[in-house]
């Protein structure tokens, strides 16, 4: 009886610590407060005044409205435009420069936005990119007006459309454009007055230089003249020479080929090279044999060695391109002539080994030069 009664015990005793166990654990729970969630940060409240905003031909300042309403923190309350006679006082006060302008005002003590200036109370952006109104001068500045000057009778020569085009595409803002022949009297005047080499070319307007895809460049291609107009004058080939009258840059290639060698490379990727990879304007390419009276004379003339090759006319020299790469592909003669030498310049281009003939051995090879060559020197040839 008395071991019964005690297992009785200890059960009741178990119960009851279990209950004191779940009590102490559910009052744990109960007590523990429930985490908060974080505040939402305070929104600065802010307000926009747009200067300048009925400058109808300048920069649109839509992207810098998106701008700050995209910063984090911030609450703009309101958006007003402000005509160029109404930001008057605005701008004297906060050292406007340029309209439109962006005047960010509120709670602006401790705020800090890219490009943007602390003057006084305000948050200012006055560096409106071209075409933008100029507050000292009350003058709209990027407007660019220009004048091609044409080369009639040049049908081969460079079509300036293709700048036309780039200016366009890079916001460049031409408000007038018109085409002058260089063989009417407006055209012979501006040959005259600025002194003109080369056509066709281009004239512009001073406003040209307000773009950075102009002054960044201008002082290498072209002049600013005493009246503040931009002349073009590194006239990308082909172009007629004004005192000459001759069209440059037409490009003469011969294709020295060996009709025995049916295994080497086809000698039209030498053409290709110079029209498309070198960007030069062909006007004429033919094909000789090494064993043609031509080919026999090319060879001994510049003592070429490797065949199949190609020997441009000395036009190709006026090609910026020439001096920036052709020691990597070949060489230049005494009389101006190019000669292709480098084998491994055309491997590449084919993107696979080439077969080829060492004149001097008779051998038919196969190309295995390093892709890094030496600079190439010209051979010495007897006179």
């Amino acid at each position: 009886m008395k071991k019964k009664h005690a297992l009785k015990d200890i059960n009741t005793y178990l119960i009851a610590l279990l209950l004191i166990v779940m009590g102490v654990s559910l009052y744990l729970t109960l007590s523990v407060p429930t985490p908060q969630a974080p505040a939402a940060p305070e929104l600065l409240e802010l307000r926009i005044l747009v200067l300048g905003s009925d400058c109808t031909d300048c920069w649109n300042p839509q992207a810098a409205l998106a701008f700050l309403a995209g910063q984090p923190s911030v609450n703009i309350t309101s958006v007003e435009n402000k005509t160029i006679a109404e930001s008057e006082e605005l701008a004297a006060t906060y050292a406007v420069a340029r309209y439109p302008a962006v005047l960010v005002l509120g709670e602006t003590d401790n705020l800090t936005i890219d490009n943007f200036d602390k003057r006084q109370d305000a948050l200012v952006f006055d560096q409106a990119p071209a075409p933008y109104y100029d507050v000292a001068t009350k003058k709209t500045r990027g407007q660019v007006t220009l004048t091609v000057l044409s080369a009639p009778n040049c049908p081969d020569c460079f079509n300036l459309t293709q700048v036309l085009d780039q200016f366009k595409e890079n916001g460049i803002a031409v408000t007038s454009q018109k085409t002058v022949s260089s063989q009417s009297e407006e055209g012979k005047a501006l040959i005259a007055k600025y002194t003109i080499e080369r056509l066709p070319t281009l004239i512009m307007s001073n406003d040209s230089l307000e773009y950075p895809l102009i002054s960044d460049i201008w002082a290498e291609v072209g002049t600013v003249e005493n009246d503040g107009k931009l002349v073009l004058r590194s006239v990308y080939p082909p172009y007629v020479n004004v005192t000459s009258g001759k069209t440059e840059g037409l490009v003469d290639l011969t294709l020295i080929t060996d009709e025995k060698c049916t295994e080497c490379y086809n000698a039209s990727i030498l053409e290709e090279l110079f029209a498309v990879g070198l960007n030069m304007k062909l006007r004429d390419a033919k094909t000789v044999d090494v064993t043609s009276a031509r080919g026999k004379l090319l060879i001994k003339k510049y003592a070429i060695e490797l065949v199949p090759t190609v020997v441009a006319s000395s036009d190709a020299n006026i090609y910026p391109v020439v001096a920036q790469v052709w020691n990597q592909i070949g060489t230049v003669e005494k009389d101006g002539a190019l000669v292709a030498r480098n084998i491994a310049v055309i491997e590449r281009a084919l993107g696979t080994p080439i077969s080829y003939r060492n004149l001097t051995s008779g051998e038919i090879m196969v190309s295995s030069i390093p892709q890094e060559e030496a600079e190439i020197s010209a051979p010495t040839v007897e006179e």
